[in-house]
């Protein structure tokens, strides 16, 4: 499937394989074996051949939220122009989702996109946050300080990747949150230990992404 997306996307910007090869810095032999595939290539060399394509790494590897949308629409015979009729969501949005910085609206566009599509939303929210700039690059605080309130408040979370390891953890963070147990929609006593810390981390890192767009 990454051979077949390489040679489309070549073909579709009118690029020789002799040209992709000088643009990628791979062989000539190397990127027709990939192409065909007859080997496979390493994350670095799929790096090269996606930077030369102008594409995100995560769209060849089938992992971008568009490429994700564009294999259901196969598998559902649609088309781009009639899932944006269907949910009233411009085709421009579609056609540079993988060069957008996702803000806000994005995420509530895909929120719309994937029942649409029957896809778990999560799996379209997961594949889009992939695409926000690393957050503390350049950043003379550490994401320790940064995060100083809510460690302080739960002592436990790991302090090199800001995420909680145990359901017990996650739990206190959530009950201790009034504001999250205000909206409720959810059960903590019907969920499993895996569930529950994933419903922490992914708290974590949204109060992350807002506490960083507020940031002066």
């Amino acid at each position: 499937m990454i051979g077949d997306k390489i040679k489309n996307l070549r073909k579709l910007q009118r690029i020789s394989l002799r040209s992709l090869a000088e643009k990628s810095g791979i062989s000539k032999s190397t990127l027709s074996d990939v192409e065909n595939d007859k080997s496979s290539p390493t994350i670095n060399t799929l790096e090269k051949i996606a930077d030369a394509l102008g594409v995100p790494l995560d769209y060849l590897t089938r992992k971008s939220a568009k490429a994700l949308i564009e294999d259901k629409l196969e598998e559902l015979s649609m088309t781009f122009e009639e899932l944006s009729n269907k949910t009233k969501i411009p085709i421009i949005f579609f056609d540079k989702l993988d060069d957008i910085i996702p803000d806000e609206g994005d995420y509530e566009r895909i929120q719309i996109i994937a029942p649409t599509l029957n896809i778990e939303p999560k799996i379209l929210l997961n594949a889009l946050y992939r695409q926000e700039p690393p957050i503390y690059e350049g950043s003379m605080s550490s994401s320790e300080e940064d995060f100083g309130i809510v460690k302080e408040e739960t002592g436990k979370y790991s302090s090199s990747r800001n995420e909680f390891k145990t359901a017990e953890e996650a739990v206190q963070y959530i009950l201790k949150e009034n504001s999250i147990a205000a909206y409720g929609g959810y059960d903590i006593n019907k969920m499993t230990d895996d569930e529950i810390i994933e419903f922490a981390n992914e708290l974590l890192r949204q109060i992350e992404l807002i506490s960083y767009k507020y940031k002066k």
